[in-house]
């Protein structure tokens, strides 16, 4: 089986897809973290991951942001949400999101949460940034 997924021409094997990378959960990488600071600031607010994610999540209205955390992609760190369903509103939401944030985004068939039952959705940094 391979998915392609048309807004970012990635495309996932079988082996990416049946054997997703174990989730660190609510756990945000380092170079996530910074973005989103910059991205979705807190005004005194706490910098921490968690709030963070929290802060992004109430700007662009991520009804998608679940089961998220911190996951391997491709030997390097990246941040990955596991909803089990997506609307139409979610996929303009995760595409403001990552526009916010200037990273890439894929979205996978299985996921460590709750295979089979939801998707993942991962963000990686662009190469050279």
């Amino acid at each position: 089986m391979t998915i392609t997924i048309p807004a970012q021409g990635r495309m996932l094997d079988d082996t990416q897809v049946a054997k997703p990378s174990r989730v660190n959960e609510h756990s945000v990488p380092t170079w996530m973290r910074r973005r989103m600071i910059h991205a979705f600031p807190g005004h005194g607010d706490s910098n921490s991951g968690t709030a963070c994610v929290l802060r992004a999540a109430k700007a662009v209205r991520a009804d998608w942001l679940v089961n998220w955390g911190s996951t391997k992609y491709d030997g390097r760190s990246a941040f990955v949400a596991e909803p089990r369903k997506l609307s139409e509103h979610s996929l303009k939401s995760i595409n403001e999101f990552a526009f916010r944030l200037d990273v890439r985004w894929l979205l996978c068939a299985n996921t460590w949460s709750n295979p089979g039952a939801a998707v993942r959705i991962l963000f990686y940094k662009p190469e050279n940034t």
